[in-house]
């Protein structure tokens, strides 16, 4: 374009979008004076530039790389104060989290600093070590101190429910709320167990220890050797409750701490105020799975309020002092635009779209220990409304109790899915379920089967598929680093 010629008003618009000032407008047009472009923009009625000199991820991009606003103002040739304007415009107000994680490895190991309350009169404990006090003659416990403790019971789930083993006396259950419902919601408890389901339990503030079926033996409970790890707090911020579904969450936990995931340390969450019960469950299930860390929820009123609907309890309820020294303190944002799916044969997220791309979806199976929750039936009976399940996909939905099955029944989700081609079992029992082919896969929230045939993802997910068959391309769309 020539500088002779006055831009029209779409071009002023278009130019402002590209170069956002006056200045750089004139430079692109040939060495135009500010003050010139000023005039035309006058002229044609085009008001000063809305677009924002630098953009939201122009700022974000520097301020997690440097984490320093003079290192990252000097990349754009502006000064500290000046970035850090831009970044308080745009909210970005948090210490980029990847730095934390890179200066983490160097707190692992500052043993002084994490025992500092060791030398008080009543020293500061986190979690971990309030338990492990609890089991050892309240003995206080030091950061990276290995220490041999007796499980206060075992739990082993099978196709036919839950069994407790209790002082040479076994229970059966068919649910883990019946097994609240029968005194076992009981905090700080130590808990053996032989499926990654069992991580649920950790919601009554206990530890929970999983250990693979061939080396369980409830009749041989032997002590658990395991070392008093530093403790890493995550506050959960963001849309999550009603919104995000436990696995989501979990995710985002993941994304948030797969930088440090090769140290050892164990997870302590907060801000799930109102999430359910069940949805503390899965979200706690689904984050060790994940993280391979032991994950507790900071208890709070909500937790209290159980402990009360369940029966008091003669041990306290565990939960770190506020003077203790946490390996690192981050926020985690929950909200995110879509889900994705892991490849539990593999412990690792897909990618790529043509993992399914010759393979068939021949199962759906939703429940009943993380999923099969009244949500759950809502979403699968809504995807149903105009269709049916696809032709050859077998679709299970087992509620978790009989309370979610009453419900969905009377509010017809029960019925919408079985007209539509579904099965909705005994939450008493899991369905006998037929081998999967080389080339069929499974979309689930449950995570007892990791073969390479069987994927989790979340509800909203595999609602997207019911009538389909096909994986949707967003599902797929996985961090940049995996």
């Amino acid at each position: 374009m020539s500088s002779r010629r006055i831009p029209t008003k779409q071009e002023l618009l278009q130019l402002q979008k590209l170069y956002r000032t006056d200045k750089k407008i004139g430079q692109a047009l040939g060495g135009v004076s500010e003050q010139l472009v000023a005039y035309w923009r006058r002229k044609k009625g085009v008001g000063k530039s809305v677009f924002p000199k630098y953009s939201f991820m122009e700022i974000k991009e520097l301020w997690e790389r440097y984490g320093d606003d003079e290192k990252a103002g000097v990349e754009l040739q502006i000064t500290k104060q000046a970035f850090y304007r831009w970044r308080k415009k745009y909210k970005l107000l948090e210490r980029p989290t990847i730095l934390k994680l890179e200066q983490l490895e160097f707190k692992f190991f500052d043993e002084q600093r994490l025992n500092r309350s060791a030398g008080r009169e009543t020293p500061a404990q986190t979690y971990l070590q309030k338990i492990a006090s609890y089991h050892l003659g309240n003995r206080f416990t030091r950061i990276n101190e290995p220490v041999e403790i007796s499980p206060d019971y075992c739990v082993q789930l099978s196709d036919g429910g839950i069994r407790v083993f209790l002082d040479g006396v076994v229970k059966s259950f068919h649910t883990f709320e019946e097994m609240f419902a029968a005194g076992y919601f009981q905090p700080g408890r130590v808990i053996l167990a032989d499926s990654a389901e069992s991580a649920a339990l950790a919601v009554t503030s206990s530890l929970v220890e999983i250990v693979s079926a061939g080396n369980f033996d409830a009749g041989q409970v032997r002590d658990i050797a395991m070392t008093i790890v530093p403790t890493i707090r995550l506050a959960l911020t963001g849309a999550q409750q009603g919104k995000q579904t436990p696995f989501d969450s979990a995710c985002c936990v993941w994304e948030a701490l797969r930088g440090a995931l090769s140290q050892a340390f164990c997870i302590e969450l907060s801000g799930g105020e109102r999430l359910t019960l069940e949805e503390r469950m899965a979200l706690l299930a689904y984050t060790r799975l994940l993280t391979q860390k032991h994950v507790i929820l900071e208890p709070d009123q909500t937790f209290l309020n159980f402990v009360t609907q369940y029966g008091a309890t003669k041990w306290p309820v565990p939960f770190s002092d506020k003077q203790v020294y946490f390996l690192d303190d981050l926020n985690v944002t929950v909200a995110r635009s879509r889900s994705m799916i892991r490849a539990l044969g593999r412990s690792e997220f897909v990618t790529d779209t043509s993992e399914f791309q010759d393979r068939k979806l021949k199962r759906i199976r939703i429940g009943p220990v993380l999923g099969g929750t009244l949500e759950d039936f809502r979403l699968i009976s809504a995807s149903l409304k105009d269709g049916e399940v696809k032709a050859g996909i077998e679709l299970f939905v087992i509620p978790r109790s009989k309370i979610v099955f009453v419900e969905a029944l009377r509010r017809k989700y029960v019925q919408r899915i079985v007209e539509a081609g579904g099965f909705v079992g005994n939450f008493a029992a899991q369905p006998s379920l037929s081998p999967l082919g080389k080339d069929e896969f499974e979309l689930t929230t449950e995570i007892n089967h990791c073969g390479l045939a069987n994927y989790l993802a979340s509800v909203p997910t595999i609602a997207q598929t019911v009538t389909s068959g096909k994986v949707p391309k967003r599902a797929l769309e996985s961090p940049q680093h995996n």
